[in-house]
């Protein structure tokens, strides 16, 4: 049987509390209220008696003397004054010596419901445990849609008679606590800790923690939609005509996008164990939310501006500084250096971040971001993964990103390469090597075969198809120095 002790839960889930006697007094065999101390005497032995406030909460001492005395009388097994908030010393003194638990609850509660969740209480099992959770579930339902987290975990705490704390750091467990994570777009961005674990905490907990993580996930969405729609005017202008630039630096200037300041770029790449096959795609994916979930969390906004873009299948970082002191790259490096490292570590994924060099006004952001794209590719071949690599903005690489960072050049290589592409992704890759390597040889089979780890024979034969295929003749010194840039800034790209 229970007793008054299992009434005195941990977190006051029924907000009583003792004021003399024994905690771990009688039995209890029933609940009864009563309006007055006279209706004591009507009480069945082992009962449980809660007195309204009309005759509790102000009594004068002897009434509460004489109630007490009647309550040990008839062997009850407690006695629950609405209302008062102490005793008189005689009957503290009363109670003590009867083992008779008194015990006090505030004036204002709801008397009828306060009796059907003792009785709760009291028969315990699975009634209680669902209509606990069933109250936590509902409140955190209610509270959703104000947007208010603290009004939430409070009103799901006083359901559950726990308390609930969100954390917003990174810790799954804190002094033994039950503790759940709240997870944003595949991103633990804060934990849910209680005070203590039982069956209603288990049952509810999920649901007041997706609750919370969709209220997380709405005001990231309001914070970051300006930021949200200069992104996408930034995608527009990398990969726009630069007849089209204009315009679209005045609609920037417009959204308060400091496009006319210094620029660096940083392009951060995932790459996934699995190749082009649907579950690594679906991966790559999940992966690239977070990392840009982490970047709009993380990046600081204190020295400089930053933008986060999503390009193809990869993640544009850029900062924008309107005086740059020197100190803007190393700046930046550092900035995206935590990011990655505040990144989880994924066994079958790799990320590669590289790094464009500093350039002002609209073309300098095309520039650098090239520049990045090409220093990612760097990262990739180099397999420096989970490190910022820097663009090497000397020789012929340069000239190739500028090439490259043109639409119409993009486009002229697209119609020129058209023939080798139709074969296909993998065998338009190797058509590409293969005439690239053959013109950095000087047209030499034999030495290419090396560079391809191949028989000249084979090069001989790859490079006749391709000649075939795209109807062109490599003694042209002009058709051949077409070829030649059109494959290496192909491979550049890729």
């Amino acid at each position: 049987m229970a007793t008054a002790t299992d009434l005195l839960t941990p977190g006051g889930r029924l907000g009583l509390r003792l004021l003399a006697g024994p905690g771990d007094g009688p039995d209890i065999y029933e609940v009864a209220a009563v309006e007055s101390f006279a209706g004591i005497a009507g009480a069945a032995r082992g009962s449980f008696v809660v007195v309204l406030p009309g005759a509790s909460a102000t009594a004068p001492a002897y009434e509460v003397d004489v109630a007490i005395r009647r309550g040990a009388d008839h062997e009850l097994s407690g006695l629950l004054l609405v209302g008062r908030p102490d005793l008189p010393v005689t009957s503290a003194r009363l109670a003590e010596r009867a083992r008779l638990p008194v015990l006090t609850v505030e004036r204002d509660v709801d008397v009828a419901e306060l009796l059907v969740r003792i009785d709760r209480a009291l028969r315990g099992g699975a009634s209680d445990v669902l209509a606990r959770a069933r109250g936590a579930v509902r409140a955190a339902h209610d509270a959703e849609p104000r947007g208010d987290v603290p009004a939430l975990l409070g009103a799901a705490s006083t359901a559950l008679g726990r308390t609930i704390v969100l954390d917003e750091s990174s810790d799954a467990e804190v002094n033994g606590q039950r503790s759940i994570a709240v997870d944003v777009h595949g991103q633990v961005v804060a934990h849910l800790h209680v005070d203590g674990q039982d069956e209603a905490t288990e049952l509810a907990l999920p649901a007041v923690a997706a609750a919370v993580a969709r209220m997380r996930q709405a005001e990231l969405a309001r914070r970051f939609a300006p930021g949200q729609t200069r992104a996408e005017l930034l995608t527009q202008i990398l990969v726009a005509e630069r007849t089209q630039l204009w315009s679209l630096a005045e609609q920037a200037r417009d959204l308060g996008l400091p496009i006319d300041d210094t620029h660096v770029a940083v392009s951060v790449q995932v790459e996934v164990a699995g190749g082009t096959s649907t579950d690594a795609l679906v991966r790559q994916r999940r992966l690239l939310d977070i990392a840009e979930l982490t970047a709009l969390r993380t990046l600081p906004s204190k020295r400089a501006l930053w933008h986060v873009a999503r390009l193809g299948g990869s993640l544009l970082l850029l900062c924008t500084e309107r005086a740059p002191d020197g100190r803007l790259v190393q700046g930046v490096t550092s900035d995206v250096q935590r990011l990655l490292d505040s990144l989880p570590p994924q066994d079958d994924a790799a990320v590669f971040a590289g790094m464009g060099t500093t350039q002002r006004g609209v073309e300098g952001i095309r520039q650098s971001a090239m520049e990045a794209r090409a220093a990612t590719d760097s990262a990739q071949a180099g397999a420096r993964r989970g490190v910022v690599v820097m663009f090497d903005g000397t020789g012929l690489r340069r000239i190739l990103v500028d090439v490259s960072s043109s639409p119409l050049s993009r486009r002229l290589i697209a119609e020129l390469l058209a023939p080798l592409d139709a074969q296909g992704p993998v065998q338009a890759r190797q058509s590409i090597e293969t005439l690239a390597a053959y013109l950095d040889a000087q047209s030499s089979p034999t030495q290419a075969a090396r560079v391809l780890h191949l028989h000249p024979n084979a090069v001989s034969y790859r490079i006749r198809r391709i000649t075939d295929l795209l109807r062109i003749d490599l003694t042209d010194p002009d058709t051949r120095f077409t070829l030649h840039l059109a494959c290496r800034t192909r491979l550049l790209d890729r």
